[in-house]
């Protein structure tokens, strides 16, 4: 009896404290909003292509979720575009910026159409932007070419973090020991918030990019080898050190970057916030913020087996707040909720008597005290609900009440809206025909949601519906009735999906909608003979996006089910001129067809007089035929890369010979101890140093096309006691 009493005692207690947590959430201040912008562009997330987009987001984020903030990361993407160099040869990003991206901000002014909807609500915005984030030289990561790098780190290389053989500069950050290139940002970033009206800078410390090998890799500038040996009599390069030491003085320059962005941008009466990791408070962001596979973990311990944070650089969020240095300190997002917590509470105790304000990058779980709330819009479908936020929509703790169903002919939107999504989600239901009008209603997260909830129903009466919607005047719509239509297509809908790709091209309509939606329907065999005709005719359109977009689609699908495939794509590869086509043509089949026919094409291929084609073929196809059971094919691929290889030696004319050795080299190891002798062959010739150095390089400082490559400081020390020429 005793026991049972307990029980109910602890149940009523919890229930309490949620109850409580819900108030104290409900009852919290105005709130911030983070828009990933140019990933809401490549995603398929909240829109934010266009100017009814933008304003239903902003308006609605004003109204239920009580935003006072926007935190935009389309002003990152306009800063690039009027200060990087972007490579053509990675033609799917290029495209994406080129086309997409860049026509957004330019021609449909999408950034200043966010300011205003801002200041229509009453909203502050201010850029996201990567305060570590310059770009990559072409060969560094696991994307190659590296899709951009600012000019400043192409015309003063040495800004670039080294490493501590003078083997290898670092992408992403710059060193701010260079007095001139602290100079030379705090201008850049200073003219671009002024000119363009922004209210303040929001910056994470993290690097998209996958060349860092491990936490202390990089950060041996002269400079800093200067100050530290001044300071410690410790030669950094070459004897053992302190590590934490050196990690605080990289650290001292960062904050003396701050210190004269902050006296630049205060007579401006612009705002500095700085991301902090919650892991590890006073090192850069880890990223990518999610777990990527085995053996990836969060905690600080990952720092010594390889990392993707950029380095050992001390964030000294103290100095920052006591000085007065920056206005706010932003605990980023991570999968555990248990340690955003702590490192909130942890910093907003550490800022105390300070004018600092400490926020957290935590949409729904309850927050210390005094700490500010930002949202996570991504993918943000809790926004176009019509729910408010305290109903949690799309999380654990969701509260919804039954809708009005005669809210779907009332001039109300956001009843529309919740109405909608009860029916999507299953907790209401209505029939096709009262349902029909949302589809052409003139609010564009209607139109969505009417997509979204006829797909969930399942009726193929809806179909004609989700067709006519691919004529919608929003791009946004015309992406969602695509991916509805992958859920619930008829016998014509892989036609008219094609047609309104002719219609309205657009990079995240083909490259994102059309693959994910194809691959979607191939895996649940809902592909006809009928629609495998529709892309067959597709390969062959006269309008090249198109016939990219058929290609990329054709790599979605697993051809090894429909074969009838395999023949138009060998035609298609024969006839086709667009290099970028060419190269998704030859990535769809290698993902899907295996066969000694489409072996020798490939292997033609590889001997195309294009440079890109020869180092694509490679890069997609030796898998294919390393795993392969043909030891006369191995060998005869293998001389081939062999060949090309060597064309990368000191009197190369390759237009891809800053980069594309890296392809190469990764295709020959494919092919495992054989592919490393050949490697090794050429690392010990004694005519070409240039070419001995890249060879090794392939070797010991792998940057696999999978992205990831961790390594040790002791295996990077016994890789360079094995430099052909160099001796440390």
């Amino acid at each position: 009896m005793h026991c049972q009493k307990r029980i109910c005692s602890v149940i009523v207690l919890t229930l309490i404290f949620a109850w409580l947590s819900c108030q104290r959430v409900s009852a919290e201040g105005p709130r911030t909003a983070y828009i990933s912008t140019g990933d809401n562009q490549w995603e398929l997330w909240l829109p934010m292509d266009s100017k009814a987009g933008i304003d239903s987001a902003f308006d609605t984020l004003k109204k239920d979720f009580n935003v006072n903030r926007i935190l935009w990361r389309g002003g990152q993407s306009e800063l690039w575009m009027n200060a990087a160099l972007f490579r053509p040869e990675n033609a799917y990003c290029w495209y994406f910026w080129k086309e997409w991206v860049f026509p957004l901000i330019t021609k449909d002014d999408n950034n200043k159409c966010a300011i205003q909807a801002a200041r229509r609500n009453g909203m502050q915005i201010w850029v996201n932007y990567g305060l570590l984030e310059f770009g990559c030289q072409a060969d560094y990561g696991g994307m190659w070419p590296a899709q951009y790098q600012l000019n400043a780190t192409i015309e003063h290389p040495e800004w670039m973090p080294v490493n501590r053989y003078g083997t290898r500069k670092q992408g992403g950050p710059i060193e701010f020991c260079y007095p001139q290139a602290r100079e030379y940002y705090v201008k850049l970033l200073t003219d671009f918030l002024v000119e363009q009206g922004y209210d303040g800078f929001s910056f994470y410390t993290y690097a998209e990019d996958w060349g860092i090998r491990y936490l202390d890799e990089f950060g041996y500038n002269q400079p800093i080898v200067d100050e530290f040996k001044k300071r410690y009599g410790v030669d950094i390069r070459k004897d053992d050190f302190d590590k934490e030491a050196w990690g605080k003085l990289r650290g001292e320059y960062l904050t003396q970057f701050l210190r004269e962005l902050r006296s630049s941008l205060s007579k401006h009466n612009k705002k500095i916030a700085m991301w902090v990791d919650p892991y590890d408070t006073h090192l850069p962001q880890l990223w990518p913020w999610s777990d990527t596979g085995p053996g990836s973990t969060y905690e600080p311990e990952r720092t010594q087996g390889g990392t993707m944070r950029p380095g050992r650089i001390f964030i000294d969020w103290e100095t920052w707040a006591k000085e007065g240095i920056v206005d706010e300190l932003t605990i980023a997002t991570r999968p555990d909720n248990k340690r955003i917590y702590s490192a909130a509470k942890e910093v907003y105790q550490g800022v105390q008597g300070t004018a600092c304000v400490v926020s957290a990058m935590l949409s729904n779980e309850p927050l210390p005290d005094g700490v500010e709330r930002i949202l996570m819009l991504h993918p943000g479908t809790n926004v176009e609900s019509g729910f408010k936020y305290e109903n949690y929509v799309r999380s654990g703790y969701e509260k919804i009440d039954p809708q009005d169903k005669d809210s779907a002919w009332r001039d109300d939107a956001y009843a529309k809206r919740r109405l909608l999504y009860t029916i999507e989600t299953g907790k209401e239901d209505m029939p096709v025909s009262d349902l029909a009008h949302l589809v052409f209603d003139k609010d564009l997260f209607v139109r969505r949601m009417a997509l979204r909830a006829l797909a969930a129903k399942g009726d193929i009466l809806a179909i004609p519906l989700l067709e006519a919607a691919l004529r919608d005047t929003e791009h946004s719509v015309r992406c969602q009735a695509v991916m509805s239509l992958s859920k619930l297509k008829g016998p014509g809908s892989v036609k008219k999906i094609f047609e309104a790709l002719d219609r309205n091209y657009s990079f995240q309509f083909g490259f994102e909608a059309m693959r994910t939606a194809f691959k979607a329907m191939a895996s649940q065999d809902k592909l006809t003979d009928a629609d495998l005709q529709e892309i067959t005719r597709a390969l062959q359109n006269p309008n090249v996006n198109t016939r990219r977009i058929a290609a990329c689609v054709s790599g979605a699908i697993d051809c090894s089910k429909y074969t009838s495939i395999k023949a138009p794509l060998l035609q298609a590869f024969d006839k086709e001129q667009d290099s970028f086509a060419g190269e998704l043509l030859i990535d769809a089949l290698c993902k899907t067809i295996k066969d000694k026919t489409v072996e020798e094409r490939l292997f033609k291929a590889l001997q195309d007089s294009d440079n890109i084609t020869q180092v694509r073929t490679a890069q997609y196809a030796a898998p294919l035929i390393a795993s392969g059971e043909d030891q006369p094919t191995k060998d005869k691929w293998l001389d081939r890369l062999s060949a090309l290889f060597s064309d990368y030696g000191e009197k190369s004319v390759r237009k891809d010979k800053d980069w594309g050795w890296r392809l190469v080299g990764e295709a020959m190891l494919r092919f495992v101890q054989p592919g490393q002798d050949r490697l090794e062959k050429l690392m010990n010739q004694k005519n070409d140093r240039k070419l001995a150095n890249l060879a090794w390089q392939a070797l010991y400082i792998p940057q696999h096309d999978d992205n990831y490559y961790p390594a040790t400081e002791d295996n990077d020390r016994k890789a360079h006691d094995k430099h052909p020429y160099l001796k440390f």
